[in-house]
């Protein structure tokens, strides 16, 4: 193992106590954080009045977000790349469902949906959408189907919807815009059209690895909807749509669109007193945002300071010996706050032992045993180890919030072992059911990554997992000699 030299400050000692740190440094530290705060401000909490999940307003899908968390895996996408790496080979059917998206889809989007519908089993895409951002979605995934973006007059219509999985039914559609295909005579059909209009509101389309659904109105799967009189109607246009999507075989994983909408700071609009908005707002959010801009110094220390300003102005105009007074002040608190403590000289530790482990590449024969069939216990018993490893060598475990610090005194990356750490936390809290996120783990594919990224981690310590040790090479060397 690799010899590391750790030094540690002795402590001070004041009439028999012991002080870590003197009174000023602590009051100059208290100091500069106050500032940074001040000049950072207060933490912004971010309210989405569109068709967000976490919107339990009555433009939200908070609803839809719940029922169908009854029956599926249901993933709100803040990021389609992060998502796409979380599923990885993807061996399921996976259904997206995009509703009235307010931002464009960037080519980042586009290309991590592609990859999904590459390495999905299946993938099915519902969109209830009237602005037309949704079609840069469709023409990747090479849906023939459009959102033409223009909203019929008036704006309440009636939608007559037949579906080939059977639901049937009429549909009070608000804002609603027409939907169209680019190619005639490919696999795409209307299932739903104006009621006494030649005007198609809705399309049914047949991919070679997934389905099309494309509604030209979201309201219908909004809580202002879902959560009126007319609920399980609509609830059930929805399930029944997202039910023949996933396909026959099996459940799968729901993909609710949460990235593509517009933040209001609720504080912001609390105090315009635009009443129209605040109805839109998750209440919570409004409470949060006050309370955390309340307790934020820099709402309150700048008055503050600004009153304790103008008092010590107007005393040092009103009397001459106030000066003198706040002179000796200063010098009886330096007084009772500069340290006494004696000094000593730092002293470092002795060297740490060098040490072989034993039992690293009994552990990695199992793995190699188990092949494609790891499991979350043996991930369990991967972080363990290297854990045990770690305190050992540098006296860090890899729940020390220290341990990137600690490696990169070795030499290590720091960025690489913040990674590390993270992962290998991430997963056994999953793994020890400590946390249900992520929803869907791949173990063998989770504890290839982990050995892979422990051992570049180990592998400098002189704790490698690849490589026997003495120990383990006689013991190899004797069970071979035995054999023959």
């Amino acid at each position: 193992m690799c010899i590391a030299l750790v030094e540690v400050l002795k402590v001070e000692r004041v009439k028999g106590r012991e002080l870590l740190v003197p009174g000023l440094t602590l009051l100059a530290l208290a100091l500069i954080g106050l500032i940074a705060l001040l000049e950072k401000g207060p933490l912004h909490v971010i309210s989405a009045p569109g068709a967000y999940p976490g919107n339990t307003g009555p433009l939200g899908t908070s609803t839809l977000y719940q029922k169908l968390k009854e029956n599926y895996t249901v993933i709100p996408v803040t990021s389609w790349e992060a998502v796409r790496q979380l599923l990885g080979e993807c061996n399921v059917s996976v259904v997206a469902v995009i509703v009235s998206p307010e931002v464009p889809y960037t080519a980042e989007d586009v290309e991590a949906v592609k990859s999904l519908m590459s390495s999905c089993t299946r993938l099915g895409l519902l969109v209830a959408d009237e602005s037309g951002l949704s079609n840069t979605i469709l023409s990747a995934i090479g849906s023939s189907v459009r959102i033409e973006g223009t909203i019929i007059q008036p704006y309440y219509v009636v939608a007559l919807i037949e579906t080939p999985w059977g639901w049937s039914g009429r549909l009070l559609l608000d804002k609603a815009s027409r939907v169209y295909t680019v190619a005639q005579g490919g696999g795409a059909e209307p299932i739903g059209f104006v009621e006494g209009a030649p005007i198609a509101i809705a399309y049914h389309e047949t991919l070679p690895r997934g389905e099309v659904v494309v509604v030209g109105d979201g309201s219908i799967l909004l809580n202002q909807v879902l959560q009126s009189s007319l609920a399980s109607y609509y609830l059930s246009f929805a399930t029944s749509t997202v039910s023949h999507l996933c396909g026959s075989k099996g459940g799968c994983i729901v993909l609710l669109e949460a990235s593509k909408y517009t933040g209001l700071d609720p504080v912001s609009v609390l105090t315009s007193g635009d009443e129209r908005l605040l109805a839109l707002l998750n209440p919570v959010d409004i409470i949060l945002g006050a309370v955390a801009k309340l307790l934020h110094p820099s709402t309150w220390l700048p008055p503050i300071m600004s009153i304790v300003d103008y008092g010590i102005r107007s005393l040092l105009d009103s009397s001459p010996y106030f000066k003198g007074l706040i002179v000796v002040l200063i010098a009886i608190l330096a007084a009772l706050m500069a340290p006494r403590e004696g000094r000593v000289r730092d002293t470092p530790l002795s060297d740490v032992v060098e040490v072989e482990w034993y039992g690293f590449g009994r552990f990695r024969r199992v793995l190699e045993l188990r092949g494609a069939k790891l499991s979350k216990e043996d991930f369990i018993a991967l972080y363990n180890l290297v854990d045990t490893a770690l305190k050992a060598t540098v006296g860090s475990s890899i729940e020390d919030p220290q341990l990137p610090q600690v490696l990169q005194a070795l030499g290590l990356d720091r960025g690489f072992v913040e990674r590390f750490r993270g992962y290998m936390l991430r997963y056994y809290r999953r793994a020890t059911g400590k946390t249900l996120w992520p929803p869907v783990v791949f173990w063998g594919r989770v504890t290839r990554r982990a050995l892979e990224m422990s051992e570049s981690i180990l592998e400098p310590l002189g704790a490698s997992l690849f490589k026997l040790s003495r120990l383990e090479r006689i013991e190899e060397k004797g069970l071979r000699i035995a054999g023959s």
